[in-house]
């Protein structure tokens, strides 16, 4: 962590509302570096002493209202709130929760919006602008707070269809019930478009959309999912066939790769049954245009980056960096036992070769494919920064499009090539068992 300065704080904006001052300030996660490329000059220095230090600075220019906007992640957000006094309200980012019960809708029931923690209100409202936040904040004569009340907001346009993909609408009879249904509920709101962002959209960008859309490069014989952190239904369908997806391509262009890895987070949606096209690959599935990279590494490097990025998405919250760093292969395949000490929790690693399976060699090197987000060590991956790599001049998407129009439908691996086992006692059927 790098040096911190006794009285460094953040940035402040000092608002006036009604006749009270309202200071507000932000914060980052302090891991920032092993997820993004700041220069090599920005600091990140540790959240919870910068917040004390900027309460204490806005309450000595006469602030008593104050709100944080973070992005530091809802479990920070609540040991961040136990640990400095003085933060009125923190709005939140970074791990998308959407607070509030929606079991109306079919959603899962989270913490109530506005979970409080000491004195401190704490909000987020989930991510792909999909819903809104909305709170009020009572304060006093003196600018102190003395009621909070607030709540998320489902956010849905006029037009509702049967599934995602939007290919089945409704009758007019269902559309109908839907709609009196969702209207009378509380916490959705049903808004009309804006006509003026509207008829910008179609001119500049739609026709564009519309080609790509029309653009059919294979079918989905059914649903298939994606989860991050396998659960207990399995793990993901569609991040091992976008990690086969760099392979293949790597291979296209005359690399001798011999396996691929790809971080759970870089792969953004599940894929419904039915046609896939070149724009909900590009736009949706695999929306960051991002290189694949090529590059050599030891067997030893692959088990500890593999270790590495597990360790940090199932550290999620306080210490770790989220979930997305979840590791998922191509032509290899691990079993992780999270129990057994740093070091050692990948206790099988093998590649293939042709139909077998063989044990990696430590000491060997390979010729391995990612994103160049993850090559870069970001997340967990430390250990795959090292030696010469190379752009295998192809982007996520441009690779995922290309394996797939090779495919008449995209079929799911033989069985899984990942083996994640959180308890010792977990009943999982992995390979050889």
């Amino acid at each position: 962590m790098p040096y911190l300065p006794e009285h460094a704080r953040a940035s402040t904006l000092i608002k006036t509302y009604a006749g009270h001052q309202v200071g507000l300030f932000s914060l980052a996660v302090e891991k920032m570096a092993a997820l993004a490329h700041p220069d090599h000059d920005t600091p990140f220095l540790p959240a919870t002493q910068i917040a004390k230090n900027t309460v204490a600075y806005l309450r000595a220019q006469g602030v008593n209202t104050i709100i944080l906007l973070s992005h530091l992640g809802y479990d920070k957000d609540k040991a961040l709130a136990a640990a400095v006094k003085g933060i009125d309200v923190i709005v939140g980012g970074h791990t998308h929760v959407l607070q509030g019960d929606f079991q109306n809708i079919g959603l899962e029931a989270q913490d109530p919006y506005g979970y409080q923690v000491n004195d401190t209100w704490i909000v987020q409202a989930g991510c792909h602008a999909q819903s809104i936040g909305r709170f009020t904040l009572s304060i006093d004569e003196k600018g102190r707070p003395t009621a909070f009340n607030g709540q998320n907001y489902v956010l849905l346009g006029r037009s509702l269809a049967m599934d995602a993909s939007r290919e089945q609408q409704l009758t007019a009879t269902s559309y109908q019930a839907a709609r009196d249904y969702l209207n009378s509920q509380s916490n959705v709101l049903i808004l009309p478009s804006d006509l003026d962002l509207k008829h910008h959209l179609q001119q500049t960008y739609r026709p564009q959309v519309a080609q790509l859309e029309r653009d059919i490069v294979t079918h989905v014989p059914e649903r298939l999912r994606h989860v991050r952190v396998p659960d207990g239904e399995g793990s993901s369908d569609v991040a091992p066939l976008v990690t086969e997806s760099f392979l293949w391509a790597a291979r296209e262009q005359g690399i001798d790769a011999e396996f691929a890895i790809h971080n759970a987070g870089g792969v953004r949606v599940g894929l419904n049954a039915g046609p896939l096209s070149a724009a909900l690959i590009a736009g949706t599935l695999l929306p960051f245009a991002i290189d694949v990279i090529a590059y050599r590494v030891t067997g030893e490097q692959i088990r500890s980056a593999l270790e590495g990025a597990i360790n940090n998405a199932t550290n999620n919250g306080v210490a770790g960096l989220g979930t997305g760093s979840f590791p998922y292969c191509a032509a290899i395949r691990y079993r992780y036992e999270a129990w057994r000490p740093m070091g050692q929790r990948i206790t099988q690693l093998e590649i293939k070769r042709g139909e077998h399976w063989v044990a990696m060699d430590d000491a060997h090197r390979y010729t391995g494919v990612s994103s160049s987000y993850t090559a870069q060590g970001k997340e967990g991956y430390d250990a795959l920064q090292t030696g010469r790599r190379r752009s295998i001049g192809l982007s996520m998407a441009e690779c995922f499009i290309r394996y797939a129009r090779q495919q008449n439908a995209l079929a799911l691996p033989s069985q899984p090539l990942v083996c994640y086992l959180s308890t010792p006692d977990q009943t999982q059927t992995c390979w050889g068992q």
